[in-house]
């Protein structure tokens, strides 16, 4: 490390910009000894240049990285398997009638999503037949416990995003942090949610 890198600051920016845009060939400040040159590879070249190490500048590494986990260069939308995460068991005081019409508004949201081209799923489906088969006898009990979020979390790595819908949840608010430290995609609404058509 040099001393100077250690306590700079640095801002980075990512902005469209077409062929049109473009003003000159490269150059700098004569005078400030600078010697731009201006250049430009594919996506996956760049990213593969990391791989091999022939891109090994930071800040340029961490520009590529950022628009590879936001999927800024990606051509069209792709279908994206989608994890609802919305509040279960959360304000209901564990009454039935409640959690059943939480688990409504999750399976009503997954169906938006899978006909705007995604696979939607829910911990839930996963879940609460294992719990049920496990011998669990009553909502938050040891086997309720064992499964119902470890079952989420292990779901969640083969999930490309997350979708927080609702009200107040631990669990639903536990999947983002997990999807945000996997660098996976979090939407905050369906109306965030690229069509997909076929």
């Amino acid at each position: 490390m040099s001393p100077g890198s250690v306590t700079e600051k640095l801002h980075f920016f990512a902005a469209e910009y077409t062929p049109a845009m473009k003003v000159g060939e490269g150059g700098g400040v004569e005078e400030e000894q600078e010697d731009i040159e201006v250049l430009e590879y594919p996506f996956e070249q760049a990213i593969e240049m990391v791989k091999e190490g022939e891109i090994i500048d930071g800040k340029t590494i961490m520009l590529l990285q950022y628009a590879q986990l936001n999927r800024l260069l990606d051509p069209v939308p792709r279908q994206q398997h989608i994890l609802i995460a919305g509040p279960y068991r959360s304000g209901t005081g564990d009454d039935p009638n409640l959690i059943r019409r939480n688990i409504d508004f999750m399976n009503e949201t997954a169906l938006r999503v899978y006909e705007a081209g995604h696979l939607p799923v829910l911990g839930e489906w996963y879940a609460l037949p294992l719990i049920e088969k496990a011998g669990s006898r009553k909502i938050g009990d040891e086997i309720f416990n064992r499964i119902f979020h470890p079952s989420a979390v292990r779901l969640l790595k083969h999930c490309d995003a997350v979708l927080r819908i609702g009200g107040s949840s631990q669990g639903a608010d536990e999947m983002v942090r997990e999807a945000l430290g996997m660098g996976k995609i979090v939407y905050r609404d369906l109306n965030e949610i690229p069509q997909v058509r076929f």
